[in-house]
């Protein structure tokens, strides 16, 4: 999702996150890591060596979607009240007053696309 007027964008950054660290365990199944040490060094002769260990774990990644106001400028800022008091500081009241009044959560794109319409109409 991508969309813009002369003097507000609307961006969409898909990145992919870290969800969890799953260490082998009994029977070649995966845990999460909550609760189970691992050790990345160890002692050989009293030297500590800390190359050549293997780690078994499967890191999990989860998709997440970031989005992004911008204005006339092509400034952008991640979507949140406080970066859009700094990318509008005349409409300062009036944002506030929308965001406060419609409960965006700045997480969801139908939230998002609505914002997105209001600063159109203000600009």
């Amino acid at each position: 999702m991508a969309a813009d007027n002369d003097d507000v964008k609307l961006a969409e950054k898909q990145v992919w996150v870290m969800a969890d660290i799953r260490k082998a365990g009994a029977l070649i199944t995966s845990t999460s890591s909550v609760g189970i040490p691992s050790a990345r060094s160890f002692r050989n002769d009293g030297e500590v060596t800390r190359n050549n260990l293997t780690l078994n774990e499967d890191i999990v990644l989860r998709k997440d979607t970031q989005y992004y106001i911008g204005d006339k400028f092509n400034n952008f800022v991640k979507a949140g009240k406080k970066g859009l008091m700094q990318l509008f500081p005349k409409d300062e009241r009036t944002i506030s007053l929308y965001i406060k009044e419609n409960k965006v959560d700045f997480n969801k794109k139908d939230d998002i696309e609505k914002l997105f319409q209001f600063l159109s109409q203000l600009h």
